[in-house]
Parts: C-alpha cells; structure tokens; sequence
C-alpha cells in the first residue's frame, strides 16, 4: 500500500537540514542541493521524497526531472477536469490576491500570491503549501465575516487547492508511489480544510515550547535576513493539532536525544539507517546545534548571553 508521510516544521526549526540527515540517506539523493549560507548555518535541500523518481531515469542511469511526464499519468478525462477547473479557478485567484492585500491580511502572501498564480499549471505536481496558505486558506468562514465576497472567494480557492493535492494523492496511489514529505504547516492550515487524505496518511509535527520557541524565531529571522532586535516579538506555537505524533525541538537539538532523533527515520522509514549510522548522525546533530548558537552569538548577542545565563 502507498505511503504517504508529512512532517511539520514551522521556519527556522531545521526543515532542510532535517531533510538532508532523516528523510534521504546519502546514497538515495539525487535532487538539486544548493550552496549553503555558511555565515549563517542556512542551506537548501529537496523536501519532497517520491518514488516516481526511481521509474524516470536519463541514460545515464541518473535521476531525470519528472515532473513534466506527470500530465501523460492522468487519465483523460482527469486532465480535462484539471484543465478546466484550472481555467476557471485564475481569475478568482487575481481577485482575491487583490482584496487580501487591501485587506491587509496577510503582508507576507502580497509576495507569494503571485507565485502560486504563475504555477498554477504545476500546482497539483509538488507541495506548494509554503505559498498557497498565503491565499488565506483555512479562513473563508473568518473572511466571510469580513466581506461576503472575499469568504466566496477564499472557499473556492480552497477546494481548487483540495482538487489539486487529490490528483496528487490519487496518482501516487495509481502508481504505488511512496510521498515523504517535509513541510511547514499542515495542508488543512494551507491548502482546504477540506481536504480529503488517503488511508495509508501519516503526519508529525515538530513540538516547540515557548523558550524554544523563542529561539526557533530568531534563527528564523536571521536567516531571512529580517532580524530586527528593537523590535523583535514573539509568541507562542502550539504544536500542530492535525498531527498524529510529535518530535520535541528541545530534546532533538538541545539534548541530543537519540531516541528522539530516530523517531523522525523512523517515521520515513529509514530506521535501519540510523540504528548503522548512529554515532556519525548524533554527531551532526549536535555540530549543526552548535552552528546553530555561533549564528545565535554573531547576530543575537545579548540572547546569547541570556541562553547561557539560564
């Protein structure tokens, strides 16, 4: 039966070093890894982790790009509804980008909007979910308050995302595609709170409380440049309550806690790796934490000093 694993981790939390170490093991991954920011422990790394890749190889007997080969998988009349839907679904996307930024409700999607809209042929091949929940996704009853319109507008958008991860969905299961997945937020926060998922769907969300949680902002901010410590302010997370099981940030990255740690191979099935790699991989860990609070000491001094006050 086909797989289907997400895991949760909100910006700043590791996604992509955690990608890098739990979801691929080196001999698996072929995907684009580009140049790390070194002054301040960033890099980027494919999160997605699809089967598909093993039944599309170049001559070369290297990893080809699949994407594009997805639309011939469709049945015909899938690509149609697709197609149509998509056309129908454009214009509401121009509109409601329009009346969020008036509205002011998402400062952030003023500049994702348009990228999901320029993909929108594409949308329903990847996980886009960084960017479709800057569309408001999961607040059409919210916005229906606001303004009628703009609820109408935000729902229809919500079941195009839905109709578009169920494609996908429905295509891994056609295909006995195994989907490991490493996102920011779960797909009823951004892509329908209708969305209907397959059986074989497991989620793990990554547990922050507030000091870690704290630190996990500002490692976010610094790494996307926005640090600001006049006017820094930060709240609480809750770890996500769509999830089936939860990590703690605190013991993987502060404590060092193996058993933590292979809860997360474990969860996209490369326990075996781990159990064989295990000093080497806690190891890393505790290099890239330690990276992790150089950054912190170069660019947060005060809260450096703060940390190991405590």
């Amino acid at each position: 039966m086909t797989k289907f694993r997400e895991f949760y981790v909100p910006p700043g939390a590791g996604s992509n070093f955690l990608a890098k170490k739990c979801l691929w093991t080196p001999d698996e991954y072929r995907g684009e890894e580009f140049d790390p920011d070194n002054s301040t422990n960033e890099f980027y790394v494919n999160r997605e982790k699809i089967d598909y890749g093993r039944y599309n190889r170049d001559c070369d007997g290297e990893y080809a790009d699949p994407t594009f080969q997805l639309n011939s998988l469709l049945s015909e009349a899938t690509a149609n509804d697709l197609i149509s839907e998509t056309k129908k679904i454009i214009p509401v996307l121009l509109e409601l980008d329009k009346h969020l930024t008036a509205l002011d409700l998402d400062e952030q999607g003023k500049t994702l909007r348009p990228r999901v809209i320029a993909a929108i042929e594409h949308l329903w091949k990847s996980d886009y979910s960084m960017m479709t929940e800057s569309f408001g996704i999961g607040h059409s009853e919210e916005h229906g308050r606001i303004n009628k319109h703009v609820g109408h507008l935000t729902k229809l958008t919500e079941d195009y995302f839905a109709k578009c991860r169920e494609t996908y969905f429905n295509l891994c299961e056609e295909m006995n595609w195994d989907s490991f997945i490493i996102s920011h937020t779960n797909p009823h926060s951004a892509i329908s709170p209708r969305l209907k998922f397959p059986n074989n769907f497991k989620s793990l969300g990554m547990e922050l409380e507030p000091d870690t949680n704290r630190f996990r902002s500002i490692l976010r901010d610094i790494k996307s440049n926005k640090y600001d410590p006049m006017n820094a302010t930060y709240g609480s997370f809750n770890c996500d309550e769509f999830s089936d099981d939860s990590v703690s940030y605190r013991k993987i990255f502060f404590e060092n806690d193996r058993y933590e740690v292979m809860k997360m191979y474990e969860f996209f099935d490369n326990k075996a790796y781990f159990h064989k790699n295990r000093p080497q991989i806690m190891n890393d860990f505790k290099e890239y934490h330690n990276d992790n609070m150089k950054v912190i000491k170069k660019f947060a001094p005060r809260y450096h000093t703060e940390l190991n006050h405590r």
